[in-house]
């Protein structure tokens, strides 16, 4: 709901302060402002000239109310529990460059629209279920309808702790959705909910790692706590030996890091999933259940291991994966740490799966700008090696204290590929029970920075997942095999020798038997027998004229007919191929055929004209039209982002709702993107995204139709991209549509 009338503005006594005052804090962003309306104070002005001053500076109304304007501020270093309502007058004393930039981009006349989470009939402007809403602490009329988003304001965990009196603490509390950058210093008493479930975490994470004693004070409060909400709340104060024994016999039993010998036989296979993981509320499927006792068998017999199930499986092979380290961890094998290096976009998809299937394990997700990770380094990382002399009976405890090693606070870290290389001195000098690498075909090069930086590290075992095993050569699978394990793998010449003639049946057969002991590889179609099919058409598209002259003018090298006359663009035409490609998917990617094009007064193109000079946009307009008659959903890859910025152009002129995915979007704006278009009742008909950066690791199986609107140099890239609807998980037939020029076009 719209909110930015004096109508909706308060009343407010202008008794109260409103006096500059020192800064004691730094602004981190102005989220939003308001009109407030105050009671003037009732002072003689010495003129009438100063009574006009006031009433042009104060917005007057009438001449007992003036407006003025609030705005709401996140202080640096606090939560968004703190962020708070400040008057104009201070921020003009105190933070005017804050407010200068702010002005810069927001209109100083008219506040923003704020959305306060009611439905709001656009035609009568009636109000639906807004007395309905469940929002006993009104959350939404103080927070969320100012662009702060719920997540922010719950805690994830506690990560440190201060002693500042005796027997009382502050925590360093991170925050959900929110990078360790933010994390925020707290008093133990803050109200707010999780929070005491938080602190509890904290200190028997401390407790099962490195033995560390709870304090009296806080296992007092926790027990207060647990009373109060099991509604037994007593007035005398906990205490006693008794009790301590009881806590200590509690910890010792959930204590996952007291087992000196496994609880179980590797080799054993699961005829049903364990009851630690039916307690997460998850059930595994069949294969599932299949590839983490094929996991365990690898782990059994220390065989280092490639997961290559069919594209597709996305959540699936994270599942399994996650559950196949849980076990070894949950039956007394191991504690870790293990490692997983994923592609940045999917660490949000790995961080869920982590929370959902290995509740009892510490996962951190290492990623984020310098002082991110150093706020990690500094409180998420490792116990110092000071802190490990509490009495432990488990064996990778004492193996540490022996040669004085810090023990990890964690049992898994998430990270990406790029972080592997770029904080490699600090990474590399922990010992790696296990290392998953996702997508793993990004170690198909030797040569690749990625490959000769993970061969640095001390890893004790590998695990690959990747559904393209082999894309272009043998030689890229060999060097995937020998990263899994160099012994055995060793010799390109011979092992490309071997396999020659790989078409051949007889050395197929061979390849698969030197494979057969690390590789598992299944295809959705023999898993899944009800599994949707999924349908290819290329569909060949005719040139516009546009597109022809353009088409002639690159073949023919006419540099003159190219440029733009002003001599701002000169075309060199290094890469003729790539030139053609361009030229194919729209003419206005050529900077003479933009400036040249009709444009809307707001400068975006003409629509019609957008669409007739392209004849792949004339065909997908008419398909779109079709396609959303029949309540299909679409996406569309395209190898270039400007090409998807026509696309946007295009759909808002038709308008359509739309998400897009590009390079340029990472992170959890990403996954937010994501999840609108695949939430209940979605408005969103089409999803842009470019093939590299939108075609691995996600989830958009609520989508039926894909579009490549411009093929992928590498076929499997677009394989990965169709890969993105056709999954598990999706219901309908997939369409696939691919976009190609007719030759005597």
């Amino acid at each position: 709901m719209s909110s930015s009338d004096s109508d909706s503005s308060e009343l407010i006594d202008d008794e109260i302060s409103q006096e500059p005052q020192e800064p004691k804090k730094a602004i981190e962003k102005i989220l939003s402002w308001r009109w407030v309306e105050r009671k003037k104070k009732n002072i003689i002005q010495s003129s009438d000239e100063d009574n006009e001053e006031q009433d042009d500076d104060k917005n007057s109304i009438d001449g007992d109310v003036y407006r003025d304007r609030e705005f709401f501020i996140k202080w640096k270093y606090m939560s968004y529990w703190r962020c708070e309502w400040v008057n104009e007058d201070v921020l003009e004393q105190n933070y005017k460059q804050a407010l200068r930039n702010y002005w810069r981009r927001m209109d100083p006349n008219v506040p923003p629209e704020v959305d306060d989470g009611s439905h709001e009939d656009l035609i009568t402007g009636k109000i639906d279920d807004k007395e309905k809403e469940d929002d006993p602490h009104n959350m939404e009329q103080k927070y969320y309808r100012y662009g702060i988003k719920p997540e922010w304001m719950q805690v994830h965990r506690v990560v440190n702790h201060a002693e500042y009196e005796d027997s009382e603490f502050d925590y360093l509390v991170k925050w959900r959705e929110l990078l360790y950058d933010q994390t925020t210093w707290e008093r133990d008493d803050l109200d707010i909910p999780g929070y005491q479930d938080a602190i509890a975490r904290y200190w028997k994470h401390r407790k099962l790692t490195i033995g560390e004693s709870i304090p009296r004070s806080v296992l007092d409060k926790m027990k207060r706590n647990a009373e109060k909400e099991d509604g037994e709340a007593s007035s005398s104060p906990s205490g006693g030996d008794d009790e301590d024994e009881e806590d200590e016999q509690h910890l010792r039993k959930n204590s996952r890091r007291e087992c000196s010998k496994p609880l179980s036989e590797l080799k054993k296979k699961y005829e049903k999933q364990p009851d630690y993981v039916a307690e997460t509320g998850g059930t595994l499927h069949q294969h599932q259940l299949e590839g983490l006792n094929w996991l365990r068998h690898c782990w059994a017999n220390k065989k280092d291991a490639i997961l290559a199930d069919e594209m597709g499986w996305g959540r699936q092979y994270r599942s399994s994966t996650l559950v196949f380290l849980y076990s070894l961890v949950k039956e007394g094998y191991t504690n870790g740490p293990f490692l997983i290096s994923a592609p940045l976009s999917t660490l949000i998809n790995w961080e869920r799966e982590a929370e959902f299937w290995t509740p009892d394990l510490y996962v951190v997700t290492y990623i984020g700008n310098k002082q991110s990770r150093e706020v990690i380094r500094e409180n998420d990382f490792l116990f110092p090696a000071s802190t490990n002399n509490h009495s432990s009976h488990h064996q990778e405890q004492k193996r540490r204290k022996k040669v004085n090693k810090p023990i990890p606070k964690f049992h898994v870290m998430l990270t990406s590929y790029e972080l592997i290389s770029i904080d490699k001195a600090i990474l590399s000098t922990i010992d790696w029970v296990a290392l998953v690498v996702d997508e793993a075909h990004r170690l198909k090069n030797n040569q690749s920075l990625y490959f000769r930086t993970l061969q640095e590290f001390d890893i004790g075992y590998r695990l690959l997942l990747t559904g393209t095993p082999l894309q272009n050569n043998l030689e890229e699978l060999f060097h995937l095999l020998n990263f899994l394990s160099p012994d055995k793998f060793n010799d390109l010449e011979s092992f490309t020798s071997e396999f020659a003639e790989i078409s051949k049946e007889d050395q197929i057969q061979r390849l698969h038997q030197r494979l057969g002991p690390h590789m598992l590889r299944r295809m959705k179609a023999d898993v899944l027998s009800g599994m949707p099919s999924k349908s290819e058409l290329i569909v060949r598209v005719e040139l516009s004229p546009l597109q022809k002259k353009y088409y002639r003018n690159i073949l023919t090298r006419n540099f003159e007919a190219l440029s733009v006359k002003n001599g701002r663009s000169q075309m060199a035409l290094l890469n003729i191929i790539m030139e053609l490609k361009k030229c194919a998917n729209h003419p206005f990617l050529f900077p003479k055929a933009s400036m040249e094009a009709p444009k809307r007064g707001n400068g975006a193109y003409d629509g019609e004209s957008m669409i007739k000079n392209s004849g792949k946009c004339i065909l997908l307009q008419k398909m779109l039209k079709r396609l959303k008659e029949q309540d299909h959903r679409i996406l569309i890859f395209s190898q270039m982002t400007k090409m998807l910025d026509i696309l946007e152009e295009m759909l808002d002129y038709l308008g359509y709702n739309y998400e897009r995915i590009d390079g340029s979007i990472t992170g959890q704006s990403r996954q937010d993107a994501i999840d609108r278009f695949n939430a209940p009742g979605a408005q969103q008909f089409v999803f842009l995204l470019s093939t590299r950066a939108g075609g691995l690791g996600i989830n958009l199986a609520t989508a039926d139709t894909v579009i490549i609107y411009d093929s992928d140099w590498n076929p499997h890239n677009d394989i990965q991209a169709v890969s993105r609807a056709h999954r598990i998980g999706q219901t309908k037939q997939t369409r696939h549509q691919r976009f190609g020029r007719r030759r005597n076009s």
